[in-house]
């Protein structure tokens, strides 16, 4: 049976957030020099396959792609039941994601081959809420939330907005019809006029899983392409072109 206390008290355990960093997804191109990198936290049911469209993305880009597994933490359960739209079902998570956020990025910070200055954060779904709420306490270029709205009611209040830094390039894409956010609070409304967003609601979907569409997946690659390619070679690692995936 799983005990919340114990659960909770290892929100911001070193051991406990290594495993998330061991058993990350990492997909990079084959290329020398230092990489700009996507930093993705995946959604509420672990690594699947948004991280595989998103990685061969990333890499056509010119990114590697990196996406810490929460799962792989010792009490990780779903904090949803996708059936039901019903959230919540493991209340440490969205602490969780803010300690694995914050984790991976100071270890990326310590990878010779990772560009510092071109770190794009992504999120998808219960990932998404992470970036856009914890994002600000990390350094990063640009931001990519999908499916996620950045808005939350009264009562999940503390999950509302996005807080990135203002003027921060930030991707947004989710469908209108998305299930999970067609519903009083949660409907992606008031961000049009912030500065940097760009917002890409597809209009006659009900889909949650926007990255499977055409024009999300080439939205991704224009926004990628602001920020990716021309390599650091000062640090030569490889001078080889295709893809590799570490783990």
């Amino acid at each position: 049976m799983l005990d919340l206390h114990d659960a909770f008290l290892l929100t911001d355990d070193k051991a406990d957030l290594a495993r998330a960093w061991d058993g990350a997804l990492v997909v990079r191109p084959k290329v020398g020099g230092r990489i700009p990198v996507v930093l993705h936290m995946h959604g509420a049911y672990g690594i699947g396959e948004c991280e595989a469209v998103m990685a061969t993305i990333c890499n056509e880009c010119g990114f590697a792609f990196v996406a810490p597994d929460s799962f792989a933490r010792r009490y990780r359960k779903s904090n949803c039941i996708a059936g039901t739209i019903e959230s919540g079902t493991f209340p440490p998570a969205d602490v969780y994601r803010r300690a694995e956020l914050i984790h991976a990025h100071e270890q990326l910070m310590n990878t010779a081959w990772v560009d510092s200055d071109r770190v794009v954060l992504s999120g998808y779904s219960e990932g998404g809420e992470a970036v856009a709420v914890w994002g600000h306490l990390v350094r990063c270029r640009a931001a990519i939330i999908t499916a996620w709205s950045c808005r939350a009611p009264d009562e999940w209040g503390w999950a509302d907005g996005l807080r990135l830094p203002a003027g921060l390039p930030v991707l947004q894409a989710l469908a209108q019809g998305d299930p999970w956010f067609d519903r009083p609070g949660w409907h992606p409304s008031g961000l049009e006029s912030r500065a940097g967003l760009e917002q890409l609601i597809v209009a006659d979907c009900e889909l949650h899983e926007a990255y499977r569409l055409e024009v999300v997946k080439q939205a991704y690659r224009r926004f990628l392409g602001r920020f990716g390619k021309t390599y650091d070679t000062r640090y030569p690692e490889r001078a080889d072109h295709d893809a590799e995936q570490d783990r």
